[in-house]
Parts: C-alpha cells; structure tokens; sequence
C-alpha cells in the first residue's frame, strides 16, 4: 500500500509536466539550476573545511535544514494535499501504511531532491578520514528519516491551528516577511556567527546531542574515532526518531478517526440595519461599490495583501541594507533609487491587473449588472490610489531622509509617483487583453496557478511590466543629471516630466480600458473563470 501512495504522489508530481503549462518546466529548470549552483557552492565549501571543523560544518548544516523543515509546513502545508489524511481516511489505509507513503513521498518532489542534493553535497567536509565517509550513509538515512518525520508531526499537529483562517493568514504574512527580507536576516546571521566564532564549538558540542544534529554528527565522531560518543550519538537518534513516530501515528489515528472535525465551520452573521461596512463609508456610486469591495478583497484576502506587505518590507530592506549598496561620490544610492522608484512603483500599480483575477467568477457581477466601462475602472483605480500612493510617498519619504538623501527629495518623489501612475494606466488597459493568473480563491497563495492562455500570452503578460520600467525614463535621466552637474533643475524637470507624462498614460489607459471592458468583459470573465 505504501507503493501505491508513493506511485500516487510521484504520477501528482509528474502531472505537472504534462498540462502543456511551459512555465512550469522552465520554473522547474531554474530552479534546478539554482539547486546545482547551491549545492555545488556547499560542496566547495566543504573541501575546505579542516578536519577540526568539520563537527561545526555538519553540526551547522544540519540545524539549518531541520528548521527549514520544521518551520514551512506551518505555513505552507496546504500548498500540496496529495495525501492529506482527511482526504485518503474513506480508503481501506492503517495510520502506519499512510506515514510510510507520507514519508517516503516527502523525497518525491522539488524539495525532497534539493535536500537530497545539499546532504549529498555536505559529505565533502569529511573527505579528510575514510571512516566518515563509511559512516555518512548511516546519518544520512537517520538523519533525513528524523528531519521528516518531525516535520510530518509538526504538519499533523498544527491542522487545528491551520484550521483557523486567522491563525494560517497571519503565519503565511509573517513567512513571507521573512522571505522578503532573507538577505538582511542572512547577512545578520553571518555577522552574528562570525562575532562568536570563538563560542562556536561550545554551542556545537551542546547543540550535536539535540533532535537538529544528533543523526548527522555520528559520521564526524566516527571519522575521528569517537567511537563511544558515534554510538551513543546513534542510539539517541533512534529514541528521537522513535519518539516523534509514535507522537505523529497518535496524531494520525485521531485525525483519521475525526475526519472533517477541524475543518472550521463559521456561523453565518446577520449585519444590523443600515450597517454596510467599507460600502457605507463611500458616496452611493457604482464606482465607489466597487472601491470599497476592492478594499475589502485587498486587506482580507491573503493571496492580496502579501502583495501590499511587499512594499513597507522593500523600503525596509533598502534602509538597512543601504550601508552596504555601492554609492556614488554625492553618497546616493544608485541600485536603491532605481530600485524603490522604478521597479517597486512599477509593481505596485501592476497589481491593478491581477484584480480581476483574485476576484475570480465573482466578476460575472460585473459582467451582468452590466456595468459601465468607466465604472469598473475608476473604482478598481480609486482603491489602488488609497492602498498604494501613501504607501509609496511616506515610504519614498522616510528612506530618501534615513539614507540622507534630501537633496533628491522631489526627483524621487515625483518619478516615483509618475511611474506608479503609468503602470496604472498601463494594467488598466492589459488586463482586458490578457487576465494574469491568481490561484483560486480560497487557496494557498504559495499555490502555482494556473496558466491556459499558452505561452505567447503568458510571455506578453510577463512583459507588460516592463513597460512602465522603460518609461521611466524621463525621471531617471533627470535624477542622473542632477548627480552628475549637482544641479537640482536637472531633477525637478525629470521628476515633473515622469509625473506629467504617468497623468497622461494613466487617464488614456483608463479610457481605452473603460472601452474595451464594455467590449470584452465576457471575454474577460471566461479568463479568469479558468484559473480556478
């Protein structure tokens, strides 16, 4: 049976491969790629470790991966439910037949082979002995077996957390922050490694005898001859391991036992009278209906306000890692004023062509009201402008005074404003062209959409927010001017003439997009009707 839920989750995997979606292969191979360089760069490095390190290297390696498995299933178990129990509980399967296709299936996959691949890749720090090498396939399969079934138990033991939509939002915003800002957590932690260096092998010897190292560092002790503390390192290893399998078939058996008793079931409420929430707060128009039904969507719906979270965490990240940037002569920050007035205003109005998306079939509301043009437009406009231009100003604002930059004050504003405004107008008039694919409503938002407009559209669609980039030009130039003369003119005719020319683009693609949608909103609503 364990074969059969092995086959099933190897033909889900393979599935992907075969939906005639070239993004995912070409995401597939890039990511390859990346896990080749990555385990070739650990594997470089530990060559050149020396053999008294080599504890410290493992012991190191090894925390990192167990936390990594120890922490994403908090926030990313649903992204993949092949054999989640609640859904495999009516088939003839014991709790011990579904762990056993649980774990070995956990090595079926992207992130099964990179860790297979990085494990592989850290045996290099114990090349010095032959006995450690002997050794390592021995703390491989106990090590890789202790990091799963942990990581299983933690995932079983977290549903009636997950179960709650308050909780699962909340961790999956407090994930991604950390994704966004993994170089400065990184280059904090080598900062940090490197000032207790000397402390290193006191917290190593403590941290080897912990459920983190313990598996791992038997190769090490056997390779220097500890064959005292090798053993006990294994026997430690299997209680762990025995433990946590014990713990997770408990929880497995309760769960199968209960299905469908988590699943949150959220009684309905009656709104008072006259009570209308964010619609009540807005004049009675079409168009300020749909702003505050944007909103709404917007705050509450994770797969949207990841997208709000990234802009405060960017500016976060160029201030602390403005230090480090290459600067010029004047001391600004070249690759942190493109970055924070080109491409992240850029982004942040390209959000306006996912909306239609996010909102998924109920966009036939719009379709069969029907709704004018204009309306549609403008509302979806009104709550971009709201949630976005304050963000971008203050934010502009407080990283232009931080890294003392004030003498650029009004360039970066005005082209930041000016290219936010352009990719406005630009999404307003693409997304009635071609609707970018969300996940489904509902869904993890690390969950890959889906993509059946074929590659030229999904090409197009990958491109159309560069345009803003490339039209940023005038504001770009004029900064660059300003820096080189010192004149401050330079800046201010730059920044006006992006601003200038973001009003245009946006009040034409808001016009010809009104048009198109009066056109083509059915069309527009078979798109997006797809993703789901």
């Amino acid at each position: 049976m364990v074969a059969v839920l092995l086959k099933l989750k190897w033909a889900n995997f393979a599935a992907l491969f075969t939906s005639k979606n070239v993004w995912v292969i070409v995401g597939v191979a890039f990511g390859g790629l990346y896990a080749l360089g990555a385990a070739f760069g650990l594997g470089a490095l530990g060559l050149t470790v020396e053999k008294t390190w080599s504890l410290t290297f493992m012991v190191l390696f090894a925390t990192v991966l167990s936390l990594i498995w120890w922490i994403v299933p908090l926030v990313a178990a649903a992204a993949d439910a092949t054999l989640d129990p609640e859904r495999l509980a009516p088939y003839p399967l014991t709790a011990p037949q579904l762990m056993g296709g649980q774990m070995l299936g956990a090595f079926v996959g992207i992130p099964g082979a990179v860790t297979l691949m990085m494990s592989l890749a850290a045996a290099t720090s114990l090349t010095s002995t032959g006995w450690a090498l002997a050794f390592y396939p021995l703390s491989l399969v106990l090590g890789l077996a202790l990091v799963v079934v942990v990581s299983r138990l933690i995932t079983q033991l977290s549903i009636p957390m997950r179960a709650r939509r308050g909780v699962t939002n909340l961790l999956t915003i407090i994930s991604f922050s950390i994704l966004v800002m993994l170089g400065p957590i990184m280059m904090g932690a080598v900062t940090g490694l490197y000032s207790m260096i000397d402390r290193l092998p006191t917290v190593v010897s403590s941290l080897q005898w912990t459920p983190f190292a313990a598996p791992w560092a038997v190769a090490v002790h056997a390779g220097q001859g500890h064959w005292g503390t090798a053993g006990l390192l294994v026997l430690i290893s299997l209680v762990y391991l025995a433990l946590a399998w014990a713990m997770w078939r408990r929880a497995m058996e309760k769960t199968m036992a209960n299905v469908g008793a988590l699943t949150p079931h959220k009684a309905a409420t009656i709104s008072e009278a006259g009570k209308l929430g964010l619609m009540g707060l807005f004049p009675d128009k079409p168009r300020w209906a749909i702003t505050a039904r944007v909103l709404h969507m917007m705050f509450k719906d994770t797969r949207c306000n990841l997208n709000i979270l990234m802009v405060p965490l960017f500016y976060t990240m160029f201030i602390f890692m403005g230090t480090s940037m290459p600067s010029s002569e004047t001391g600004s920050n070249i690759i942190g004023q493109f970055f924070l007035t080109v491409f992240l205003p850029a982004f942040a109005g390209y959000i306006f062509a996912y909306l239609i998306s996010y909102e998924n079939t109920a966009f036939s509301m719009h379709v069969l009201a029907p709704l004018r043009g204009i309306e549609d437009r403008l509302g979806r406009l009104y709550a971009m402008l709201m949630i976005y231009l304050p963000l971008l100003v203050i934010g502009s604002l407080i990283y232009v005074l931080v890294s003392q930059q004030t003498v650029y004050l009004a360039p970066i504003m005005l082209t930041t404003v000016g290219v936010f405004f352009v990719s406005l107008g630009v999404s307003a008039l693409s997304d009635m062209y071609f609707s970018v694919p969300a996940p489904p409503p509902g869904s993890s938002p690390w969950k890959t959409p889906k993509q059946p407009d074929g590659f030229a559209k999904a090409l197009v669609r990958g491109l159309i927010m560069f345009i803003p980039m490339v039209l940023s030009f005038p504001g770009g130039a004029g900064l660059l001017a300003q820096e080189i003369t010192g004149n401050p003119l330079w800046g201010w005719l730059g920044g006006g003439a992006m601003l200038i020319l973001g009003l245009i683009i946006l009040i034409l693609g808001i016009k010809l997009g009104s048009r198109r949608f009066e056109q083509h909103a059915a069309d527009a609503l078979q798109r997006v009707a797809r993703f789901g």
